[in-house]
């Protein structure tokens, strides 16, 4: 039956345009890396829509990523980069100083198909996930990890054009923990198993979202600057309820291959953006590689 049996239940009925539609981007800056996506069901490949709004591909003018198992890897020719519902690619372009935006053509349906009220489930891999939101309006990430298999799973990660955002910038101040279309956010899964990330299909209120917050103690910040590039979101500090081994405050470093200056602590051999440790006394000495 068309309708669901639960009168509480809903379905998501997929809204057809014969003819296509235009669906159109944030405007991308000159010059910086960002990571994009394209809500709906596409019909062009990635590559081949910047084609279109940015020129020939020409890596002095504008290079396409995707990141798979562990690299990232270019989108060079015709055809390539599907577009799929819930990923995410990385584009610079120095097309237009003034910033560009990707517009999304023949988009010939909205993402759902009489879905009843699951929510959009991504399949995460061990290690990074550069992962995207399917609808097309902000969708509010403490429901998604509510409703996410988030053990062993470290996120969501952003990167705004100068620098990462590690979750607590994600979840809080101007952010408002807002998952908004046509983004790109990273998930790192680090107990080597596959996870699931369910995306609600419901509209973010404009109620203000609770604040990522720090263990009671105290937190000191790294900056770490290389020419127009910038990595400031390195913490170490006392916190109470932490672990001198590696527990939730300390934050996987994202991967800096794109992206210029980096650095991170050592704990256990692997490296983090943060370090947050119990009171054992004076003398405590954090390690930490540029």
């Amino acid at each position: 039956s068309y309708y669901p049996p639960d009168t509480n239940a809903f379905y998501v009925k997929a809204v057809t345009y014969p003819s296509g539609v235009s669906l159109t981007s944030f405007l991308i800056p000159y010059d910086k890396w960002q990571m994009i996506s394209c809500p709906g069901k596409y019909q062009m490949s990635l590559f081949d829509q910047i084609t279109d709004d940015f020129g020939n591909y020409d890596k002095t003018r504008w290079r396409l990523f995707k990141w798979d198992k562990g690299n990232y890897q270019e989108m060079t020719t015709p055809g390539s980069g599907t577009a799929s519902p819930g990923v995410a690619f990385w584009l610079r372009h120095r097309v237009n100083r003034d910033g560009s935006a990707v517009v999304f053509q023949s988009v010939r349906k909205s993402f759902g198909d009489r879905l009843s009220n699951l929510p959009f489930q991504y399949v995460m891999q061990p290690g990074w996930n550069d992962m995207a939101n399917p609808w097309s309006f902000d969708v509010d990430f403490h429901e998604v990890l509510m409703s996410s298999q988030m053990n062993g799973v470290q996120g969501p990660y952003t990167y705004d054009g100068d620098k990462w955002l590690l979750p607590d910038s994600v979840m809080s101040g101007s952010n408002n923990a807002a998952m908004k279309p046509f983004r790109g956010y990273s998930f790192n899964c680090f107990d080597g198993g596959v996870h699931y990330l369910r995306i609600p299909c419901r509209e973010k209120g404009a109620k203000a979202a609770g604040t990522f917050s720090w263990p009671e103690g105290w937190l000191a910040a790294v900056s770490i600057k290389q020419g127009t590039t910038v990595c400031d979101y390195g913490y170490f500090g006392i916190g109470s309820g932490t672990s001198q081994c590696r527990d939730a405050w300390d934050l996987i470093e994202p991967p800096q291959r794109l992206t210029g200056a980096g650095g991170c602590f050592i704990i256990e051999g692997e490296r983090y953006a943060s370090d947050i440790r119990p009171e054992i006394g004076p003398g405590q000495i954090w390690e930490y590689e540029i």
